[in-house]
């Protein structure tokens, strides 16, 4: 799903749905098991400063394996950003790096894919390694002789 970021924002549009985590691609290549699916609002409007804006918000439950115990893990994922919309990339910059004036920003784009635009926040909320609150690390029993072991017998 394309549209222009800055007529969107402009006309304060509004985009919402569901999106399955089967169909982002990037996600999928960063979890050996992942599932579910999220909603989100894309809402075009202004900032305080009267800059292009897009407030995306993404809600649902997403299902992966901890880390710690490799058992199933349900993330509950509520996130919310506004990226300001910047015709040129060294202002973008400036703001996000020099200024501080931003903390999210995008570029103005007259085929701005939605679609992409939510996995990547996806891959920027999404834990890397996932894990229970309390979940306790599984300690795997070697039961394998120290071949080090038998060494230090036949020098002694």
């Amino acid at each position: 799903m394309y549209i222009n970021n800055q007529q969107f924002a402009f006309d304060e549009s509004t985009i919402s749905g569901n999106l399955n985590i089967k169909n982002c691609a990037r996600v999928l290549e960063l979890y050996e098991k992942i599932d579910g699916e999220i909603k989100y609002t894309v809402i075009g409007g202004r900032d305080d400063s009267n800059r292009l804006i897009l407030k995306l918000s993404i809600y649902g439950i997403i299902n992966t394996l901890c880390q710690n115990c490799l058992e199933n893990i349900s993330l509950n994922i509520e996130h919310y950003s506004t990226p300001v919309i910047f015709t040129d990339e060294s202002a973008m910059d400036t703001a996000l790096f020099d200024d501080n004036e931003v903390d999210d920003a995008i570029l103005a784009d007259s085929e701005f894919n939605i679609l992409e635009f939510l996995e990547d926040e996806l891959i920027l909320i999404i834990p890397i390694a996932p894990r229970h609150v309390d979940c306790v690390t599984r300690v795997v029993e070697n039961n394998t002789t120290n071949p080090f072991h038998l060494l230090k017998n036949i020098v002694n």
